[in-house]
C-alpha cells in the first residue's frame, strides 16, 4: 500500500455515509421512566430553591 489512509477514509470507501436518515424525533430522545423523571424534576426544583435562598441571603 503506497498511500496511507485513515480509518475514516477506509470506512467511507466501504460503507458511504448516508446523506439523510429518516429517524423519527421521538426515537432520538432519551427514554426516562416516570419515576426517574419525577426524581430528576424534584432535584432540579430543590436546587433552584436553594439557589434562590442563597441569592436572597447574599443580597444579590
Amino acid at each position: 500500500m503506497s498511500e496511507a489512509k485513515s480509518i475514516e477514509d477506509i470506512d467511507d470507501a466501504i460503507v458511504p455515509a448516508p446523506e439523510h436518515t429518516d429517524v423519527p424525533e421521538e426515537t432520538t430522545k432519551p427514554v426516562i421512566d416516570k419515576d426517574t423523571r419525577r426524581r430528576l424534576e424534584d432535584a432540579l426544583e430543590e436546587r433552584r430553591l436553594k439557589k434562590a435562598i442563597e441569592d436572597d441571603y447574599s443580597g444579590a
